[in-house]
């Protein structure tokens, strides 16, 4: 009898299913992700005629005062945070269809959370915009 028990462990662990013959919860979680929409505005700033010199050492010439400058700075910083969160929260998606697949996967959901990974790993690594 505990053979069989330990048979039926390992073969629901390696085929992913469980006795009802359903894909284990972290399995359908993994087969069922939709890629998050990114919340985050890149700030605009308007104008034409003041000479600014940016982050990368670029001249930009702009028609707005010390305010506006130090307020699309702020908003600027605000974005990469929020740009940085994001990440982040997709690195953790990425991390769950991980363990996911460590439950035990059939071939064809394999594939299927491996294309996922892919893209998100693709969003993660594309530049900001």
């Amino acid at each position: 009898m505990k053979y069989i028990y330990t048979l039926f462990v390992t073969l629901t662990l390696l085929t992913g299913v469980t006795a009802m013959g359903e894909p284990n919860k972290k399995v359908q979680a993994a087969l069922d992700y939709e890629l998050q929409a990114k919340k985050c505005k890149k700030p605009y700033l308007k104008g034409v005629s003041d000479a600014v010199i940016n982050d990368d050492g670029v001249q930009m010439q702009y028609d707005v005062d010390h305010y506006k400058l130090e307020r699309y700075e702020r908003k600027t910083k605000f974005y990469h945070r929020c740009i940085t969160k994001y990440k982040k929260s997709l690195m953790s998606d990425v991390e769950s269809m991980r363990k996911a697949i460590a439950e035990g996967v059939t071939p064809a959901q394999a594939e299927t959370i491996k294309a996922k990974m892919i893209h998100v790993q693709s969003v993660i690594n594309a530049q900001e915009s």
